[in-house]
């Protein structure tokens, strides 16, 4: 994590992010005309975020809002998940490569594929550059909770805006859980 920390934050911020409100197949229409912006993330039936170079994605903003298309530029360091990640893809997985990685003994949904990893497989470099630059697929990881019989689903962080893109797509039965909710204590939701 330090080093993948360290190679971003010696990437120039010369890029942004902008979430929208519209599916995934109209943000691949979207993006084609427009060859700095990648789709960063999938999350829900309507919600994409992209990313890239800020013109760019200034120009998208706008036609989308011409379009009656809500967008919101997000507060981002850098253009996660884009094309202006490449100057640091290789340095980062040759690191990645020095790692030893087991398979998982605890099942979880991989966010590069949407999909609930295979038990017999270990990450390797390669997944871990694939992490850095490809789309997350939020959405497709959260229909693939059923799979994995949860009786609940925990979203650790700062304030949850996971479970809130979640809620639409999890199962009913499956019980919701934020850890911390801004403004209280530290043990938020977990006294629940």
């Amino acid at each position: 994590a330090y080093e993948r920390g360290r190679l971003m934050g010696s990437l120039p911020r010369e890029g942004g992010m902008l979430a929208a409100r519209m599916d995934a197949e109209a943000a691949e229409e979207s993006v084609r005309m427009f060859p700095g912006i990648s789709i960063a993330a999938l999350n829900g039936a309507n919600s994409v975020v992209f990313s890239g170079d800020s013109r760019e994605l200034e120009e998208l903003r706008q036609r989308l809002a011409g379009r009656r298309i809500v967008s919101q530029p997000l507060t981002v360091s850098h253009a996660f998940h884009s094309a202006l990640m490449d100057p640091i893809l290789d340095a980062f997985e040759r690191t990645a490569r020095d790692f030893s990685y087991e398979a998982p003994k605890i099942p979880f949904i991989s966010n590069v594929s949407g999909e609930v990893w295979q038990s017999d497989q270990a990450p390797d470099g390669e997944y871990w550059r694939r992490h850095i630059r490809g789309t997350v697929r939020f959405a497709e990881g959260v229909s693939a909770l059923p799979a994995l019989q949860l009786s609940a689903l925990l979203e650790v962080g700062p304030d949850p805006v996971l479970l809130g893109m979640a809620r639409a797509s999890i199962p009913k039965n499956l019980a919701a859980i934020p850890s911390v909710r801004r403004g209280q204590d530290a043990w938020g939701g977990l006294q629940d």
